[in-house]
């Protein structure tokens, strides 16, 4: 890999990492437990004291959210 795609790679991360930062608690929490930590919508819906639809619209929610943050680096 050349040292430009490296550079561009760890933009794209610091961007995604700061994006998911920036998300309320209420949608960063559920989507960093799915898609980092790779938990069931069972698991989180536990972890968090919610239903499970709400885990799932929330997660839903974030990744939305997260697009509209990013869209400039699609």
């Amino acid at each position: 890999m050349a040292a430009d795609d490296a550079m561009i790679g760890d933009e794209r991360r610091q961007a995604v990492s700061k994006a998911i930062a920036s998300l309320p608690d209420k949608y960063r929490a559920p989507l960093v437990l799915c898609d980092i930590e790779e938990k069931s919508y069972e698991e989180i819906s536990e972890v968090l004291g919610l239903p499970v639809g709400t885990v799932k619209s929330r997660i839903n929610r974030a990744r939305n959210l997260l697009k509209e943050k990013l869209r400039d680096l699609i």
